[in-house]
């Protein structure tokens, strides 16, 4: 009851509050336009600000106590509305040379009107920061001049503003505050508070000037970006009163090594003199420079990513082909890679798309992609036809020096006469490759701390790559980790533009072994990295390593498997001083956040075992044609059991027993088993007879019984009504639905054969060939023979009790016997 009270006083405390704003409009309603007290208009409104601070303390205790705070936001929003309608009013004829300010997402900006010359000057829209150190300087001064240091703007419409122009995390910084005058300063200074740290300031910018972005080839537009980064980043530096101008030497040695080599050539040839140039000379160069390939450029270009990463280029572009409007790229394409070479081509014409590299927009000649890999013409490799290769290419190949085998010295010789299995005219073709050289080469590799999902530490060994794009993980790693999968959908391409399609991607963190470096790295998932490295061990004290350095992976010389790969991303960032060279022909030490790295050229003389590769390929087409047309038309041949089929063959044998009715009693094998049924081979044999016989089995699994043992297995509660006792059954009988019914049903009829087949030895072979569980589908070519095969079924089928079903309708001439009380089969021609 007394919050009620409570309640009702607040309201009429809101009520007063709102009838003050009421009588401020009134009072601008009622000011003479022509001649206004401007002095009384001050006062007001400066009494105006308690209205809105009484008006938001009644409001907020309003919503504590009520239970549905909901109803009163209209009050809320209707008041806010009206306020700075009104108090915006007052300052316009307070101040007439400030108009109003607009500004969309609602950041406002000054649009001041000169009556001078009645010009309108265009809106300046704020800028939007979402918590980046590298925007915040030119956020701060922007809001600061525009905003902040404008008196014309009451503290609540800044407040507005800024929280207008903020995002991300920077907006959780002040969502708690209330938007009000008193607590404007308290959310800027929070905001500064949070992003004016000098020091990470600096350490953001440092860093971006060591990760500029690399020039990869003479272009004004990947040059002056290179160039505008550089500007940007210095400029903020000095602001921050940093000693750029000391830093000559350094950034010059940075810049040099982003710029692409002609770039850099002209840049060495204009410092001759041997003087150290200055950084303004290099910035000056740069300029010119890309004043000079922007005049000289020919136009727009599709400036496209190409793949400069020797192990990933991540491509999310979702593929579509030109030919069956799938989405995958026309050279995986199923119905284009079935077609002869020549069908091919002409589908590629017709669909007006380039022969060279298969892909839409542009023709042959215009085309920048490579040529065929098996003459070297301008089409593509899918297009090429077998009868443009001479034959004298063949014999010579075929007559190539015989390959040494002994590895005891160095020999090459390549017997290769390109291979396509998509094309149709192919003959009997060898690919032979000998390589025996007389070096190896390290690869980097570490053995680093990774965390599963419970934070337990693992071992983990990396090869670091520079010129990867990505991180890798395999796919055993991950689910070690037990980290969760994100779904993804990426396209990798390597080398010769081999592409892999990748599905998942997971976060890892690792740490060093050797001091506090950690961090977190996005892997993509993959089945396997590489294979194992070294390719071959060898013995590590033929290096001569120094003593006191702590090997990133002191098992390097061994080979083994590796679980992820590093990329570019944070292969610089894990490079520390000092390097130690073992001398000419050996590997070299490189100091990491990881520990000591080796990599380089060893020679094969210090490794104990030589590794020989030769690989031989040999195809025959028209054999391999004959053997595939042979074995389809062949009729099919008994397969030999698996060991968990014959294991539970061995069970049934064990097991099963006939009762007293004749009846089969079986154990249920209690594991899910394999259908080694085949209805195929069942109906290719039933085509190749003159007469065939047709029939089934009344009810096949009621015919069997379970085991009393394991009829608790197949029991039933059952009640009519809820308030009646459960009552349970258990099925005597093999029951339909469960995984082992099929099974131990044929399994009992293939028994019935087995035991009668000195008795019946041509129906015990029906039975076992041509039975498809409870059905048979048999033939003979002489209809005697027919139908004394029916009256052996009936023989065999009687003692254990199997009934008939009525009559199967036959087709054509039919000659049908009832077999009496057991089955009824037709046979027909």
């Amino acid at each position: 009851m007394t919050e009620i009270n409570n309640l009702e006083k607040l309201i009429r405390k809101r009520a007063v509050a709102k009838g003050n704003l009421t009588r401020f409009k009134n009072f601008l309603d009622n000011l003479d336009a022509n001649n206004p007290d401007l002095l009384e208009l001050e006062v007001r409104l400066k009494k105006l600000d308690l209205c809105w601070q009484a008006f938001c303390d009644i409001q907020l205790e309003i919503d504590i106590l009520d239970d549905n705070p909901n109803d009163h936001e209209q009050e809320r929003q209707t008041f806010e509305n009206d306020y700075f309608k009104y108090e915006a009013m007052a300052r316009r004829l307070l101040n007439p040379q400030v108009g109003s300010i607009v500004g969309e997402s609602g950041a406002n900006s000054n649009s001041l009107v000169n009556e001078k010359f009645n010009i309108k000057l265009p809106t300046i829209n704020l800028p939007v920061f979402d918590g980046s150190y590298e925007n915040w300087l030119y956020f701060k001064d922007t809001f600061n001049s525009i905003v902040h240091a404008n008196k014309a703007i009451s503290d609540v419409q800044k407040f507005h503003y800024l929280r207008s122009c903020l995002k991300g995390e920077a907006t959780d910084l002040i969502k708690s505050l209330e938007v009000s005058s008193a607590n404007y300063n308290a959310a800027w200074q929070l905001i500064n508070d949070r992003y004016e740290n000098k020091n990470l300031l600096v350490n953001n910018h440092v860093k971006a000037l060591f990760n500029l972005p690399a020039v990869s080839k003479e272009s004004h537009v990947f040059l002056r970006s290179l160039l505008d980064k550089l500007n940007n980043h210095l400029r903020a530096l000095r602001v921050l009163e940093q000693p750029v101008d000391q830093w000559d030497v350094l950034i010059i040695y940075m810049v040099t090594n982003k710029l692409d080599n002609i770039t850099r050539r002209e840049w060495e040839t204009k410092n001759t003199d041997r003087k150290i140039p200055a950084l303004q000379d290099l910035i000056s160069f740069l300029t010119e420079r890309c004043n000079l390939l922007e005049t000289l450029s020919p136009g727009p270009s599709d400036h496209r990513s190409k793949t400069r990463s020797l192990i990933s280029n991540d491509s999310f572009s979702r593929p579509h082909c030109n030919y069956c409007s799938g989405q995958h790229f026309i050279n995986n394409c199923e119905q284009f890679l079935n077609l002869p070479p020549d069908k091919r081509y002409s589908a590629i014409k017709t669909k007006n798309s380039c022969t060279n590299c298969l892909k839409f927009g542009h023709s042959n000649k215009n085309c920048s992609s490579s040529a065929c890999k098996k003459c070297g013409k301008r089409h593509h490799t899918l297009l090429h036809l077998n009868d443009r290769v001479s034959d004298s290419s063949s014999s010579q190949s075929h007559n190539q020096v015989p390959i040494n085998l002994q590895g005891t010295q160095k020999t090459e010789n390549i017997i290769n006469m390109q291979h396509n299995a998509n094309d149709s005219n192919n003959h009997n073709q060898v690919l032979s490759h000998f390589s025996n050289t007389n070096s190896h080469v390290l690869l980097c590799t570490a053995v680093i701390n990774v965390f599963d999902k419970y934070g337990v530490m693992h071992n983990c060994r990396a090869l670091l790559d520079s010129a990867s794009e990505s991180h890798f993980c395999t796919a055993e790693l991950a689910d070690k980790l037990g980290m969760v999968k994100i779904p993804i959908n990426i396209s990798v391409s390597g080398i010769n533009k081999c592409t892999s399609h990748l599905s998942h991607s997971t976060n890892i963190n690792i740490q060093s072994k050797f001091n506090n470096f950690k961090t977190s790295v996005t892997c993509l998932i993959v089945p396997q990295i590489t294979g194992n490295l070294p390719a071959i061990s060898f013995d590590s004290n033929c290096l001569n390593l120094p003593p006191d350095v702590n090997l990133a992976d002191p098992a390097f010389n061994e080979s083994s498997k590796i679980d992820m790969l590093l990329g570019a991303q944070l292969f610089w960032r894990l490079i520390r001083m000092g390097q130690i060279s073992l001398g000419k022909h050996n590997p070299i030490l490189q100091n990491t956040a990881l520990g000591w790295v080796i990599s380089g050229e060893i020679v094969k003389s210090k490794i104990n075992r030589i590794s020989t590769n030769c690989n031989f390929v040999s195809t025959n087409d028209i054999d391999n044609n004959l053997r595939k047309f042979w074995e389809l038309e062949e009729k099919a041949t008994t397969l030999p059991l698996s060991q968990e089929e014959q294991s539970v063959e061995d069970y049934f044998k064990a097991t099963t027993y006939r009762g007293s009715d004749g009846k089969f009693v079986v154990r249920l094998p209690l594991k899910q088993l394999t259908d080694v049924l085949d209805l195929f081979s069942i109906v290719t044999l039933f085509r190749s007879y003159k007469w065939v016989l047709t029939g089934d089995i009344s009810k096949m699994y009621r015919q069997v019984w379970v085991h009393p043992d394991h009829r608790k297995l197949q029991r039933i509660l059952s009640r009519e009504h809820p308030a009646d006792p459960v009552e349970t059954y258990e099925l005597k009988p093999v029951t339909y639905g469960i995984a082992s019914a099929p099974f131990l049903a044929v399994r009992c009829l293939n028994e019935i054969a087995y035991q009668h087949m000195d008795k019946y030895p041509e129906a015990c072979l029906k039975i076992l060939n041509d039975f498809y569980v409870d059905d048979i589908l048999t033939g003979i070519n002489d209809i005697n023979i027919l139908l004394n095969l029916r009256s052996e079924l009936a023989g065999a089928f009687h003692p254990a009790r199997i009934k008939k079903r009525k009559g199967f309708p036959g087709a054509g001439v039919a000659v049908t016997a009832p077999l009496p009380e057991h089955r009824e089969i037709s046979a027909i021609y």
